[in-house]
């Protein structure tokens, strides 16, 4: 759904239905999301959706200033980047299956960086750590031990989950 802020009701976007994960680009004029079995974008003002590549779940995805797209496009799997235009998916990660990594997910970008901050999913999910990967070395930091979703904010803190909390620490 998309509303003006001038607006009090939303409205669909066309092309959306069955949608997960979504991601804006960088300047806010496209849609990212999967749905389908695909990765997809489409004009947030309305217009065809384009598919970009193959997504079999919604690990999520973070669209870069080059208008590249770094997605996790399957649970059980690494971090892939691709053209925003659509590409072979050119493989950032892999998880360590003899640590019990499931899958790395919810990849975000590092603003005024090439690092992306992602999770290193383990069940319990407690088990989880937060990472970063350098987009052009695939050097892979660790950040936090026991959790997940980690997230940037501008104050220069790393957000991230452990148990049923909230936590930041200085970035």
């Amino acid at each position: 759904l998309r509303r003006k802020l001038a607006e009090r009701h939303a409205t669909p976007i066309a092309g959306t239905e069955d949608a997960e994960a979504p991601f804006h680009s960088p300047d806010g004029s496209w849609l990212g999301f999967v749905a389908r079995g695909a990765l997809m974008k489409v004009p947030i003002a309305g217009g065809v959706p384009i598919r970009l590549g193959e997504a079999h779940g919604a690990g999520g995805a973070t669209w870069l200033p080059d208008g590249s797209i770094v997605v996790a496009p399957i649970y059980s799997d690494g971090l892939f980047r691709l053209a925003s235009e659509g590409s072979a998916p050119d493989r950032l990660t892999t998880p360590d299956r003899a640590a019990g990594v499931l899958g790395h997910w919810w990849p975000e970008l590092v603003p005024g960086t090439r690092w992306v901050l992602f999770t290193a999913f383990r069940t319990p999910v407690d088990k989880s750590r937060v990472g970063m990967v350098h987009l052009e070395t695939r050097e892979v930091r660790w950040l936090v031990d026991g959790g997940f979703f980690g997230r940037f904010v501008p104050t220069g803190h790393l957000l991230f989950v452990r148990g049923q909390r909230l936590y930041a620490q200085p970035f």
